[in-house]
């Protein structure tokens, strides 16, 4: 079987794009290149594919709060573990839009959700990327079972 010569360049390209880094020797031309094409391939990293950080356990009852698109699904099913919330503030939230822009959402946020959560749970907390000010995000190393999850006011648009 005879392979075109497109096909096989096209083969050769895709080993030494994916096989590129472990082959070839530190320091070279080659090996930044591969590098640089495998980045390529990859895209751009996401803000919530940053590494957790340390784990920390709650010494007291602690009430949570994060913003929805979709807070009716959120109340049904629950949320899976590794959710993004961050510790309420005083005073008014604002609208969706400055919610969002505090908090560097990439999508619109239309309710606030709560939780109160029990002493000894899991979890990590670091600064948010992108966010304004002091904001910090906490992410729940558990699911949060639906009935635990409370709905507070639709945010204005």
């Amino acid at each position: 079987m005879r392979i075109s010569a497109r096909r096989w360049l096209s083969g050769l390209l895709l080993v030494v794009t994916f096989a590129g880094p472990t082959v070839v020797k530190a320091g070279s031309l080659w090996k930044a290149g591969a590098r640089g094409a495998a980045r390529g391939l990859a895209g751009k990293v996401h803000v919530y594919r940053r590494p957790l950080g340390p784990r920390h356990h709650f010494t007291y009852e602690t009430r949570l709060e994060r913003y929805s698109n979709r807070p009716r699904t959120d109340k049904i099913r629950g949320l899976p573990p590794h959710s993004f919330w961050k510790r309420p503030e005083p005073g008014r939230k604002g609208s969706a839009e400055h919610v969002r822009r505090k908090l560097d959402v990439p999508h619109q946020v239309r309710q606030r959700e709560e939780v109160i959560v029990k002493p000894g749970t899991l979890y990590h907390e670091r600064p948010i990327k992108g966010g304004r000010g002091h904001s910090r995000e906490v992410i729940l190393e558990h699911r949060v079972p639906a009935d635990a999850l409370k709905l507070r006011e639709r945010l204005r648009q």
